[in-house]
């Protein structure tokens, strides 16, 4: 606190060092006592009470850039999810009749790439433009905060259920249109999950959650859609849940297992070789179809690791097998994403001491439309550690002449759905075997059929010079165990395939 002057000092102080000295002296005595008081506690009381102004004003902004911090996202300035959850209960408590509330949950998809690609400021930029693009739409009514790092919540009050999906589709569209940051144009879409309260009481974090697991909908249907909350989609979500689980622990414990399909020569049906195909039971022992548990392991980013174990494992178990037979892989396209599937497969091949010209690896056309050049020089690299290609499900596609042209692929695997087509229409799916059976021949590919369940078909594509059969006519899926058994009851690739089932 200032030291207060006595008054005989303050008018000394004035009188020395004030202009006055200077000049005549106010005819009026009292008139000078006046100003030199006035000067005095100017200087003994006016400074000080500015500086305690300034410092509780300081005091105060600061308090209240606390208080905002506390409650708000300081990127956007839109809520926190704390402060959201807060207000939404009031919100609930003191909704207005006739009006609807949901809760909207958005997510930017594909964020990573706009951080990997412009930097993460940029990406901040982004998120701002999508704090923008909500609150455009929203009123004084909705609440709006940012939950995550490109997530983002709204409680919307509309009328109508449709007039919400209106709002909502409006905001994406919004959002979507590219911004210009640092010279770099940007965009992106969002995906949105929709669920609207009812009077079931249900509580905050419990409404949260079925938006999200709504927002969670739109992103496995494809992204940039908006889904609206259902208890058939819970109860879809809580399966989904479960099998996440499921494939988290088996990629963890390596609880996976391969089952083998023979191939057999169409020449002599001899076993030539078995494909590995992967297989994971439930908590029951029951098996999960792949069709349902590889999507899965796709999306959470675990098909990579799940791979390379299947790699290493069907090399181990074709190396017991006799050496005149051969072990087919497949492969998911995002073994190729971090450019270690060829380490892996030649780590396999010395661990396990399998010959290289024993592994076959299966790709799709689908797959390489992702990244051609990128995949093809993998698959060169392959290629060049001794291991076969072959293009499984070929006849799919929209380009796979172009694929055999610039992949060289040692053998074409033909899809199930020409096999079967000669029970509908014999003659002319004759005419497309044949042609593709030539066409490979002529590329120097070995050609197999697949699924092939009468010995009508079998006859047919021996008659076309198919080079090798699979399906449940020659043998059926059985585990490694099984194989062992076969080969040693046999002791020749000729196995008897009616124990394989």
């Amino acid at each position: 606190m200032a030291e207060t002057l006595p008054v005989y000092r303050i008018v000394r102080f004035a009188a020395l060092r004030s202009h006055i000295t200077r000049q005549k002296w106010p005819k009026s005595s009292l008139g000078a006592l006046a100003v030199a008081l006035g000067v005095g506690f100017a200087f003994s009381f006016g400074i000080p009470t500015v500086a305690f102004l300034i410092r509780t004003r300081q005091a105060r902004e600061v308090r209240h850039q606390a208080e905002f911090l506390a409650s708000h996202d300081p990127m956007t300035g839109l809520l926190n999810r704390t402060r959201f959850a807060e207000m939404l209960q009031a919100r609930i408590a003191d909704r207005v009749p006739g009006r609807q509330l949901a809760l909207v949950f958005l997510d930017v998809d594909n964020f990573k790439l706009i951080n990997d690609d412009f930097g993460h400021d940029a990406g901040n930029e982004f998120l701002k433009h999508v704090a923008r693009g909500i609150s455009r739409f929203c009123g004084g009514e909705d609440i709006v905060a940012r939950v995550g790092g490109d997530e983002f919540v709204i409680a919307l009050t509309r009328y109508a259920v449709a007039e919400m999906v209106s709002d909502v589709k409006a905001i994406m569209a919004t959002i979507s249109e590219p911004i210009h940051v640092h010279g770099n144009t940007m965009a992106a879409h969002v995906s949105a999950g929709i669920y609207v309260m009812s009077d079931e009481g249900a509580t905050v974090e419990e409404a949260l959650n079925r938006a999200e697991v709504t927002l969670y909908e739109s992103k496995i249907d494809g992204k940039n859609r908006v889904s609206l909350f259902s208890r058939e989609l819970d109860e879809r979500m809580r399966n989904r849940r479960e099998l996440e689980d499921l494939v988290q622990h088996a990629t963890a414990i390596e609880g996976f297992e391969l089952h083998y399909q023979p191939l057999l020569s169409a020449a002599d049906e001899s076993c030539v070789g078995f494909e590995a195909l992967l297989r994971l039971r439930d908590r029951q022992g029951a098996y999960v179809p792949p069709t349902t548990f590889v999507p899965i392991a796709e999306s959470m980013g675990l098909i990579a690791a799940i791979g390379k174990w299947g790699i290493v494992e069907a090399a181990r178990t074709a190396a017991t097998w006799p050496s005149d037979t051969f072990v087919s892989v497949n492969l998911s396209v995002r073994q190729f994403y971090d450019q270690t599937l060829v380490s892996t497969v030649s780590d396999a091949l010395k661990e396990s001491g399998l010959a290289p010209y024993r592994l076959e690896l299966e790709v799709t056309e689908s797959m390489l439309m992702e990244d051609t050049e990128g995949i093809a020089e993998q698959l060169r690299s392959l290629k060049a550690l001794g291991v076969s290609v072959a293009m499984d499900d070929f006849g799919t596609g929209y380009s796979s002449l172009a694929y055999l042209w610039q992949f060289g692929f040692d053998k074409l695997k033909i899809d199930r759905s020409f096999v079967s087509a000669l029970e509908k229409d014999e003659h002319r799916a004759r005419q497309i075997l044949s042609t593709i059976i030539m066409l490979a021949h002529q590329l120097g590919m070995k050609v197999t059929a697949e699924e092939i369940e009468t010995v009508r078909q079998a006859e047919i594509l021996c008659g076309l010079a198919c080079d090798q059969f699979q399906g449940y006519l020659f043998g059926r899926l059985a585990p490694a165990s099984g194989m062992t058994s076969v080969f040693a009851s046999s002791g020749t690739s000729r196995i008897s395939l009616e124990n394989v089932d």
